[in-house]
């Protein structure tokens, strides 16, 4: 169970040394399966044919609980993955058919594995570099400008803030006097000293 009190298969798949390979053994399974759906060589052109690939393989993942990945599609078409991106960024002329199901596909890995990594199912910081490495999802630093006028409101007038503290304080009207009065010896008011009686 999670923090939230959800379960987290995945997590609870991971405490025993028989259950990591089980998992392992899944993939294994699942990719195989894959790799074995049959092969069409002209499936540039054929985007029905890809369409059914992809349900084949949404449905290998889902029976052998692993998340859809951009690997998957491309062995279960018998390419290189890298072809599969040329095909679905529309560097390599295919079907429209074809290259809208590999980007409904693609579409589809996303969001597993954001939901995934969301609710506790893939380790999340496998998850987040999926979601970096595959899916372009960056973190970027906020900017944040702070100029005085915005912040705090309008500049005062120095003075004003005096005197508006000097009604809110019981002080010695000789301390508001030396506040208000500018030096007439042109000395800066920061080195005039006030004495205080006590």
């Amino acid at each position: 169970m999670g923090k939230d009190g959800r379960s987290n298969k995945r997590s609870e798949a991971y405490d025993s040394k028989e259950a990591r390979k089980a998992m392992v053994s899944a993939s294994i399974r699942a990719a195989k399966e894959m790799a074995e759906l049959p092969k069409n060589a002209d499936w540039l052109r054929n985007g029905e044919y890809v369409a059914t690939i992809v349900k084949h393989v949404l449905s290998i993942c889902e029976r052998y609980g692993q998340l859809p990945t951009v690997t998957h599609i491309a062995a279960a078409l018998g390419v290189p993955r890298e072809v599969e991106y040329d095909v679905r960024m529309g560097y390599v002329t295919a079907n429209p058919d074809v290259v809208a199901a590999l980007q409904e596909y693609y579409t589809i890995c996303e969001s597993a594995t954001v939901a995934s990594t969301l609710d506790g199912g893939t380790n999340n910081i496998a998850g987040i570099f999926m979601l970096k490495s595959q899916y372009g999802y960056k973190e970027e630093p906020r900017e944040v400008v702070v100029t005085h006028n915005k912040l705090l409101g309008e500049r005062k007038d120095p003075k004003a803030i005096a005197a508006r503290y000097a009604e809110a304080m019981v002080i010695d009207s000789a301390e508001v006097k030396a506040i208000e009065e500018k030096p007439e010896d042109g000395t800066e008011e920061s080195d005039k000293v006030t004495e205080y009686d006590f």
